[in-house]
Parts: C-alpha cells; structure tokens; sequence
C-alpha cells in the first residue's frame, strides 16, 4: 500500500471515530403531559439505547459493573434507567410513553448508545 493510500485510510477511519463520538441525537415531540415521542438517531446499527432520566444535569460517570462504565453523561446523580429501545439497522429508535404532569419540566433525559458508549444530548421533558 503506497504511503497516500494509507495516509487516507486512517483519516478516514479518524473522521468515522469523531462521528461516532458526537454521539446521537434526542428529540421530543407531543404534550406534557400526554402521550409523548422520543426519537433517537445517529446510533449505531442494531444497538440498544439506555434512556436514563435525572432532576437535574450535571457531570454523572456510569459506574463500573454497569454496561458503559467510565462514560459520562450530562445527568446529576442520582441517575435512574428508564430502559432499553432498540434501534433499526440505521441506528434509529422510536419510543411513545405517557408522560404525568409531575415529570414535565421537572426531569431530564438522555439516551447512552450501549454498543459505542456515546451519549445524546440532555433535553428536558417538556
């Protein structure tokens, strides 16, 4: 391989790990309370997304013995799993839940990638 083919190689294979490592994206849509939507892209395919909800935003590390150790997130312990989605082959989930009046305003959710250990944006359930 001459040295310009394998100079192209590895930027390419740099700029697919900075993709990988802005993470995915978190949207909502739909009133609160009521029947809301959450969407989740740019995941890896076939992976399984961790929704994990907090009062507040912060700097919180998953703890070793959980799946995605050492990841920081943008929650405030204490963090709480809301559970697991699975994305589509183009690394996409959709998940509809009713969501109380108590929780609207009042929490924070992200999504944790579990196969590439990259996190989503924080938004807050409104």
């Amino acid at each position: 391989m001459s040295r310009q083919m394998l100079l192209a190689v590895v930027v390419v294979g740099l700029l697919g790990v900075a993709g990988q490592a802005s993470g995915q994206v978190l949207s909502q849509s739909g009133p609160c309370p009521g029947t809301k939507t959450f969407s989740v892209t740019g995941g890896a395919p076939f992976t399984r997304f961790a929704f994990i909800h907090a009062a507040n935003t912060g700097s919180w590390t998953i703890p070793g013995g959980l799946i995605c150790f050492g990841t920081t997130t943008g929650l405030a312990a204490p963090v709480t799993l809301a559970g697991y989605v699975p994305a589509n082959g183009s690394g996409n989930a959709t998940v509809t839940q009713f969501i109380p009046a108590p929780v609207c305003g009042n929490r924070y959710l992200q999504v944790v990638d579990t196969m590439t250990c990259t996190v989503s944006n924080v938004i807050l359930i409104n």
